[in-house]
């Protein structure tokens, strides 16, 4: 399975396409979408992880900013469980550690709904759209990650900070399109009519 790598412009993006717009860009065949989210241009796509909680802060004791700093700390926790060194949150930017910026804060909050969330770089490092140094979890600790486990840590944090709330996991995208390349037939001494 291969899939492309995306850009996706936020609302504080210098240069935001418009809404319904969707062009293909010349750097490598990446594709770019505008959002209507925080974050600026952030670049992602496989080995990173997408995190888009969806919680109604009416129903919970966070203000946007708490809730925001709590995601920050709690993607700082999962880092520092799985090793990487002098991990720490930057309040509106991230999470970074000393290899770089390993995730991005990107929320949008409506009606009191939280929408997207944060961008961590897990296996593979993406540009995070801050004018800092990017890295991965992987790049940081230097070994293979696995995104299982990292999707587990934060699970397992979630549950803690927000009181083991009703979770419902989706891993795929929908901006995503997956593309498989069927295995070369082996012709094992049979005419091809056989």
């Amino acid at each position: 399975m291969r899939t492309p790598s995306l850009h996706h412009d936020g609302a504080d993006s210098p240069d935001i396409l418009g809404d319904k717009d969707r062009i293909e860009s010349e750097l490598a065949g990446c594709l770019e979408y505008s959002v209507n989210r925080g974050g600026g241009r952030i670049e992602h796509g496989p080995g990173q992880l997408g995190i888009y909680p969806v919680v109604s802060l009416n129903q919970t004791e966070l203000t946007p900013f708490g809730y925001r700093d709590g995601l920050e700390e709690l993607i700082t926790n999962v880092a520092c469980e799985i090793c990487v060194p002098e991990s720490e949150a930057i309040s509106g930017v991230g999470v970074r550690c000393k290899a770089g910026l390993v995730a991005r804060t990107a929320i949008q909050i409506q009606d009191s709904i939280t929408r997207f969330g944060m961008y961590l770089n897990v296996n593979q490092v993406y540009d995070l759209g801050a004018e800092l140094r990017n890295s991965s979890l992987a790049a940081a600790t230097m070994k293979p990650t696995a995104i299982s486990e990292v999707k587990s840590n934060i699970i397992k944090h979630f549950e803690q900070w927000l009181g083991n709330p009703k979770l419902s996991l989706h891993t795929s995208h929908p901006l995503l399109k997956r593309t498989f390349h069927p295995a070369p037939t082996v012709n094992r001494g049979r005419k091809p009519d056989q």
